[in-house]
């Protein structure tokens, strides 16, 4: 069940003097949470304890550090945590451009939920920081967005069912990116995560998968990386073509995060 709670209304001066009222919710999946007379319990959830600092950009980010009880974050944009909480792709997020640069602020986050939750517990509970700490205030809305679908070319499929043992593996080399056992669906949408600047295949569009394909299969893309970003994008419709698949230009209706307001320093500890 999706729904959307309004967890608090306040009222912000503008430039110009006048007022605007800001609905902070939370919107997420509660199919799996307990309700009682209604209401479900703990809700909205929220850490324990929760530090936010500002802390001087050094070049590099940091892998999340995330465990069943806490959640560590080092060198973090806005944007960074807003992609985690929401576990969403940028693509999928309207936001102002200045919450993904470290020139607007990056963060050391330390935070724990005093127990073990499972980690979409702990991605609520982030939402719950950002919308107190950094006044974050959201909706959602259904958008039609340019997307490239991937499809069976009309010489024919020519990749074999996967033999791999793992179900999914990504083996990153210098000459390629190799892909076992993904299906077509999977594909899409690690290859959409690829379209942050730069594009790492040329990809300037999100991908969706409209090949009707049900099985696993393994893949090889060429790493161009280095090469220019029209030498990325041919490189890998050669490398598809190879496989007998291609992509054509088309639009698809995507669920988007719209963030209304959003404040470039947290409140205090």
């Amino acid at each position: 069940m999706l729904v959307t709670v309004r967890k608090s209304q306040e009222r912000v001066v503008e430039a110009n003097g006048d007022t605007k009222q800001l609905d902070q919710i939370h919107t997420c999946n509660l199919r799996s949470r307990p309700f009682h007379g209604g209401v479900s319990e703990g809700w909205p959830p929220a850490f324990e304890a929760a530090s936010i600092k500002l802390v001087d950009w050094k070049g590099t980010g940091a892998p999340f550090d995330v465990k069943p009880s806490t959640l560590r974050m080092r060198q973090t944009t806005i944007g960074s945590c807003i992609l985690w909480a929401w576990n969403t792709e940028d693509y999928k997020v309207d936001v102002p451009a200045w919450v993904y640069l470290p020139s607007s602020g990056v963060f050391d986050i330390d935070a724990t939920a005093g127990k073990p939750v499972a980690e979409v517990q702990l991605r609520l509970m982030l939402q719950t920081l950002l919308i107190d700490r950094f006044r974050l205030a959201a909706h959602r809305e259904k958008r039609d967005l340019a997307v490239y679908s991937l499809s069976v070319a009309k010489s024919g499929f020519k990749l074999h069912p996967s033999t791999a043992a793992v179900k999914t593996s990504r083996t990153n080399g210098m000459a390629s990116f190799t892909y076992e056992g993904f299906a077509m669906s999977e594909l899409s949408a690690i290859l959409s995560e690829s379209i942050v600047p730069p594009p790492l295949f040329g990809l300037t569009k999100p991908m969706v998968d409209g090949t009707g394909l049900t099985g696993r299969y393994d893949i090889t893309l060429a790493n161009l990386f280095r090469e220019d970003e029209m030498t990325r994008w041919s490189g890998f419709l050669n490398d598809l073509h190879r496989a007998g698949l291609e992509v054509t230009k088309t639009t698809s209706s995507f669920d988007i995060l719209v963030v209304d307001h959003v404040e470039k320093r947290p409140t205090e500890n």
